[in-house]
Formats: C-alpha cells, sequence, structure tokens
C-alpha cells in the first residue's frame, strides 16, 4: 500500500515539474533558436537542454519522495 501512495505521489509530482520545465524550456528554446544561427548548435543545445531537464527532473522527485518517506 506505502508503494502504491508513493507511486501516486511520484506520478503526481512529476506531472507538475514537467509542466513548469515544459513551459521554461520552450522558451529557451526560441531564445535559443534566435541567438544560435547555425541549425546544427541549435539542435544540439536543445538536446542538452532536455538532458538537464531529465536530470533535474529525476533528481527532485528522488528528493520528495524521500522527504514523504520521513
Amino acid at each position: 500500500m506505502k508503494i502504491e501512495v508513493f507511486w501516486r505521489e511520484a506520478n503526481a509530482y512529476s506531472a507538475v515539474l514537467l509542466i513548469r520545465y515544459g513551459i521554461a524550456m520552450a522558451l529557451i528554446e526560441i531564445l535559443c533558436s534566435i541567438i544560435v544561427k547555425q541549425e546544427l548548435g541549435a539542435v544540439f543545445s536543445v538536446m542538452g537542454l532536455m538532458t538537464l531537464v531529465i536530470i533535474l527532473l529525476v533528481a527532485q522527485v528522488e528528493k520528495h519522495l524521500k522527504e514523504l518517506d520521513k
């Protein structure tokens, strides 16, 4: 039962974070496409940003779950 509660909480928390990160990423990607004139450079910048967002998301969800476990 405890695992199911954590699973639901993790899903709800990560959904909120994904919405926030998605909005921020969209704005940064628009700025990046305007600033970076080379198409390949813009693509790699966006891929790096997505990788960073995934790492931050996992880290923050794990931190949130550890706080719940206390």
